[in-house]
């Protein structure tokens, strides 16, 4: 069965789609960029930030540093709302393996480290923007896959639960009334 089910094209890469979607939910605190409830009013609808992979320097030459670049708050004077502008100025280095919010993996293993993330813990990185209370979309949806991934196997748990019950009980039964008849 293994060998026919590696063969197919299609069932391999779906199945190796689903391992990844598995292991982001079992390592959700590590790979989020911040905690899911985490909020920052003062960046509530904050558009996506694109990261960058090369920054000048004070001297103007290029150089390799990956980054997001800052917002700028502007208020709209018609519709007196706020509305996020790119700061070009500001450069916000992110890093991987960056000290961040604490945690918890697991719910037993006290952490600070995070996959990606800004090297200072205090400036804003939403890679997916922010909802509307500020919280990071990105941490939201890295956390949500472990809910949603979860839900299949506590039905495929409950299901064989319940399969190897009756099939149980009805061969214990049945074996009794054929033995009757």
């Amino acid at each position: 069965i293994r060998q026919r089910f590696f063969r197919h094209k299609v069932a391999a890469v779906a199945g190796g789609i689903i391992v990844v979607l598995y292991l982001i939910g079992a390592f959700a605190e590590f790979l989020a960029p911040g905690l899911p409830n985490t909020s920052r009013p003062q960046f509530t609808f904050a558009p996506p930030q694109r990261i960058a992979l090369f920054a000048p320097n004070a001297d103007g030459e290029t150089r390799f540093l990956p980054h997001v670049k800052g917002y700028k708050i502007e208020i709209e004077p018609e519709a007196l709302r706020r509305s996020f502008v790119v700061d070009e100025t500001k450069v916000i280095p992110i890093g991987f393996f960056v000290k961040g919010a604490p945690y918890k993996l697991w719910g037993v293993i006290p952490m600070e480290t995070h996959l990606v993330g800004p090297l200072d813990a205090r400036e804003p990185m939403y890679l997916l923007g922010s909802d509307r209370l500020g919280r990071d979309l990105m941490s939201r949806l890295i956390y949500g896959t472990r809910v949603s991934m979860s839900i299949g196997l506590v039905g495929v748990a409950i299901s064989l639960s319940l399969g190897v019950i009756m099939g149980a009980v009805s061969g214990y039964y049945g074996g009794w009334v054929d033995t009757l008849i």
